[in-house]
């Protein structure tokens, strides 16, 4: 009778441990990820979400560890939200507007490294966080645009994604601000009209009145789109013009923290919904893969980037693309 006593007593300390251990990562997650809900029920609904998401996590993670996986997930700041939400977030913030510009297209013996980086190089900044405006479609854009001035001038620039958002909208613009956009209208906008640095023109993370200095600091001569579906063209761009516009299905990388992504997804261009920049590509045990700079954040994947399997057109990856001329 003593000995099932203890045992029982063991049990319950191993639930009330786990207990204690899920409500400890979700108050760790709202600290961190500075989350606030309107009411005790939106929180109650929210805590549901997250432990689905955690068990969902955990046993993707178990499946890694075996070796089943290729990527490892994480609690990302979208733990709280389901994915039809996630998705929904992503569909309003990018959109499709076909493309009107002549297409690039390489040599068919092209020949480039077996692997590139422009992370070591000095031609990107620090990843940036658009927060919760639908704004990806400007990030991008401007991380294109930073990376060819740099590597043309030398002079490394911050420069504005709010003067996009805020003015690359209404008029001949289709894009809407933080509601969502195209890279085309946002190179449109900088091909045009320059883009002020990111001093003179602060990122908010809501739709404002355009209010554009007049001295841009960042202009562009033109921009080009890349032949659809070709990642040998992509990676021989990323090699001798530099980081490049691209856009893909990212419903799937909603948990992403680290590996390459080569997991089930959409690999439509009628799915795409979130626009990135590539930087790069390598390959790990036999693995091809992309090397892609998001705009969630540096605290999120791997120093704010993620790697996507190359070579299969892994979630559309290759159907829309561009780079800019200086």
């Amino acid at each position: 009778m003593k000995c099932l006593l203890i045992v029982v007593a063991l049990v319950l300390a191993v639930s009330a441990s786990s207990e204690l251990s899920v409500a400890g990562r979700w108050s760790e997650f709202k600290l961190k990820h500075i989350k606030s809900y309107q009411d005790k029920v939106e929180e109650t609904k929210r805590f549901a979400i997250f432990q689905n998401n955690l068990k969902k996590i955990e046993e993707h993670n178990a499946r890694y560890e075996t070796g089943e996986e290729t990527y490892q997930m994480g609690i990302t700041k979208f733990a709280d939200m389901t994915s039809e939400e996630f998705g929904a977030m992503l569909r309003a913030s990018y959109k499709r507007k076909p493309g009107t510009r002549a297409v690039y297209q390489a040599p068919a013996d092209a020949d480039i490294p077996a692997s590139f980086d422009w992370r070591p190089k000095g031609v990107l900044n620090a990843v940036k966080d658009q927060g919760s405006c639908g704004s990806c479609w400007a990030f991008g854009s401007i991380a294109v645009v930073e990376s060819a001035l740099a590597i043309k001038t030398g002079n490394l620039l911050s420069l504005s994604e709010q003067q996009l958002v805020d003015c690359a909208r209404g008029g001949i613009y289709f894009s809407e601000g933080c509601d969502g956009g195209y890279f085309q209208d946002a190179l449109d906008y900088v091909s045009k009209n320059g883009v002020d640095s990111e001093a003179a023109y602060p990122y908010k993370g809501v739709d404002q009145a355009c209010r554009p200095s007049g001295n841009p600091a960042g202009k562009i001569a033109n921009w080009t789109d890349i032949t659809p579906n070709n990642e040998n063209d992509l990676a021989n761009l990323v090699v001798t013009v530099g980081p490049i516009g691209v856009s893909l299905y990212a419903e799937p990388i909603q948990f992403y923290y680290k590996g390459i992504y080569t997991g089930y997804c959409i690999d439509s261009v009628e799915f795409v919904d979130h626009a990135v920049t590539a930087v790069g590509y390598g390959s790990e045990d036999g693995v091809d893969y992309w090397i892609i700079r998001n705009s969630w954040g540096d605290d999120w994947g791997e120093d704010g980037h993620f790697r996507i399997q190359r070579g299969v057109n892994k979630c559309a990856i290759a159907n829309e693309a561009a780079y800019v001329i200086v």
